[in-house]
């Protein structure tokens, strides 16, 4: 049986707010800088849509450095964006 809408939602709504958790958390403990880059298209329908990435290098779970690019938002945008 499938999940009721409701549950979907209280799911995915949990997860967003304990991965939204863990990315504050990373963030915070980057001990380089943190470059932020945007990015604006449009679909094929030419709705358009911006997104809002970080991008940092920090220590993994084994301690070994690697690059991280995060996706921080992602929004609708009104209007002509070009």
């Amino acid at each position: 049986d499938l999940p009721h809408r409701s549950m979907v939602s209280s799911v995915i709504t949990e997860l967003f707010k304990v991965e939204s958790a863990m990315l504050k958390k990373d963030l915070q403990g980057v001990e380089g800088r943190i470059s932020l880059t945007t990015d604006t298209w449009s679909d094929t329908s030419l709705d358009g849509y911006m997104a809002i990435s970080a991008h940092f290098i920090s220590h993994n779970s084994q301690g070994v450095l690697e690059y991280r690019s995060e996706l921080l938002s992602f929004c609708y945008v009104e209007g002509s964006h070009t």
